[in-house]
């Protein structure tokens, strides 16, 4: 099975040289997407030199600040210095100066590095390819489905399935694992429930969906598969709760949890861990060892907060009140914000989340049938609730990233335009 995963990488690598060739700019943004979004799916672990990974990225974050740099004439600085990215810039000083004035780790000062590096300057490059059009955002749709295939390929080809949690290599972490493989699982959920009907399309789609929820329940992580749901039921809400045809969609999108179920229902047997694990945190939410560590950590990080007089305990604080000498969080974004930036922090991502919520309502009001703005913002919802659920505000950077992409897309204008080769 490695060999067949290995030829179909090596397929992959020279399809993209090929694309390079006769469109290098697409090409670029396609590297930008991939590399941001889903470059743990290449088997980066069997290159002997540590790096090759972020160095791809931060090449293809280069090209499109040159390229920004190069059409300076023709960027809009509505565009790039947006009110979203300006609030990003402004969490990002709050985050300095706490880490500066009530900075207690070094997690503090690689939190303030990070944040910058995976966060501000994506969404810097993401900015040089701005507007985007509807060539932009299906290049993104297209990108991300296929980096999470690779992604579960790999989870399936490499991985010990017979362990609890399923992963390649000794360095990988399974719900990172599984939120790459539902970014795409998403993403094919969208398409399907766009059109259902019985062709080879519709069934290659399927087939898709199926191979990668095996590989996300093998994983053994809840999260990432609870986001999905929420994904789907929070675009439904938000864009189609007014359409005449709600009813239909309803009526898919409850066919497709049912697919899910049984999906689940088939490939749980009694020899794979990972799902064991799975059904076994379901049934026990709340009381398993996983979900009372989370509630310790909720109650440390509101105890702390209380005690800072709601000022915050500065940037990697949580990991002082746990008391240990690693980088910990509460496994919530808003906590952690909370208990280290205090008030002021929180103010800046609540004023983060209302006007990207405003912004989302404005594009699905001008392309209310476009199935990549649709997808866009079912993946934003996913990420949003993987950000409530575990990691920390580094960990979370696609939440962060795709909701700046929302103020790259022209609301008023038609997106159905092509982008430059």
């Amino acid at each position: 099975m490695i060999y067949i995963y290995f030829l179909l990488v090596m397929a992959l690598l020279l399809f993209y040289v090929f694309y390079a060739f006769s469109k290098p700019k697409n090409a670029l943004f396609v590297g930008l997407v991939f590399t941001t979004f889903t470059q743990d799916a290449l088997p980066w672990h069997f290159i002997p030199i540590n790096g090759v990974a972020f160095g791809l990225q931060l090449f293809f974050i280069s090209a499109a600040i040159l390229i920004m740099i190069s059409n300076a004439e023709k960027i809009k600085v509505n565009v790039l210095l947006n009110s979203y990215m300006f609030l990003i810039l402004l969490l990002f000083i709050v985050i300095l100066v706490y880490n500066y004035v009530l900075g207690c780790s070094n997690y503090g000062l690689l939190k303030s590095i990070l944040f910058l590096v995976k966060i501000i300057l994506p969404l810097f490059a993401f900015a040089a390819y701005a507007p985007f059009t509807e060539r932009h955002l299906k290049l993104m749709f297209i990108t991300i489905i296929i980096g999470s295939l690779f992604m579960a390929i790999s989870l399936l080809f490499l991985g010990d399935l017979n362990v609890g949690r399923v992963i390649t290599n000794s360095e990988q972490n399974p719900i990172t694992t599984a939120r790459v493989i539902g970014l795409g699982a998403t993403l094919i959920l969208i398409l399907m429930l766009k059109k259902v009907s019985v062709n080879v399309r519709s069934i290659a789609i399927m087939v898709l969906f199926i191979v990668q929820m095996s590989a996300m329940l093998f994983t053994g992580s809840r999260g990432p598969l609870m986001a999905i749901v929420f994904a789907i039921l929070a675009t439904f809400i938000y864009i189609e709760s007014g359409s005449k045809n709600k009813i239909k969609i309803l009526a898919k999108i409850i066919f497709m949890l049912l697919v899910l179920m049984l999906i689940i229902s088939i490939i749980s047997f009694d020899q794979f861990s990972g799902t064991k694990r799975l059904i076994s945190y379901f049934t026990t939410l709340g009381s398993n060892s996983s979900d009372r560590q989370r509630i310790e950590r909720f109650k440390i990080a509101i105890n702390g907060f209380k005690s800072s007089m709601g000022l915050g305990a500065g940037t990697g604080g949580f990991s002082v009140l746990y008391g240990v000498d690693r980088p910990e969080y509460p496994h919530n974004l808003v906590l952690e914000i909370l208990v280290e930036q205090g008030l002021i922090g929180l103010l800046i991502l609540t004023m983060l989340v209302l006007i990207t919520l405003n912004r989302i309502k404005k594009l699905s009001f001008y392309h209310k049938t476009n199935v990549y703005v649709k997808g866009i913002l079912s993946l934003w919802f996913f990420t949003l609730f993987n950000a409530m659920v575990s990691g920390d505000i580094i960990t979370n950077y696609p939440f962060w990233i795709i909701g700046g992409v929302f103020w790259y897309i022209i609301g008023a204008s038609k997106i159905s335009g092509k982008a430059e080769s």
